[in-house]
């Protein structure tokens, strides 16, 4: 089993400042988004779409996470029920993002600052799906 398999899709929403920065260019960003959305979907994970934020961190634009504006689009762009939706990542402007866009928030575990407190706080995805069906399976016994 796997969130794909219980319905859940997925769409990418990152922060890209190598882009801004001059590290690299947007092609060889679209290039690598490609290979890994091919690996993934070779893992029978399948990405819905992916947006991105190419802009430095100071040209204070409205796309850079935590601002939920690509959060927004993808929400507009694929017609989803903003009380269906999860947010995961690693960092706190991930937790700031999915909470400002009326996500629930899922953090995967990482060496980073941890200042903001997602709702589910997980080693990894696995860890979340067992989770999410724990609970999932109470909720059902508490309405039988």
């Amino acid at each position: 089993m796997s969130l794909a398999s219980i319905g859940f899709s997925f769409i990418v929403i990152s922060n890209q400042s190598g882009i801004g920065r001059g590290y690299f260019t947007e092609k060889d960003y679209y290039w690598v988004q490609e290979a890994l959305i091919s690996k993934l979907s070779n893992r029978g994970i399948k990405i819905l779409a992916s947006y991105h934020c190419p802009h430095h961190p100071n040209d204070k634009c409205e796309c850079r996470k935590p601002a939920p504006e690509l959060v927004k689009r993808a929400v507009a762009d694929h017609g989803l029920a903003k009380k269906e939706l999860w947010f995961f990542g690693d960092k706190d402007s991930d937790v700031i993002c999915g909470r400002a866009a009326g996500c629930k928030t899922v953090r995967i575990d990482s060496n980073y600052d941890k200042l903001e407190r997602a709702d589910y706080e997980v080693g990894d995805i696995m860890e979340f799906y067992e989770v999410y069906l724990n609970e999932k399976i109470q909720q059902q016994s508490k309405n039988t």
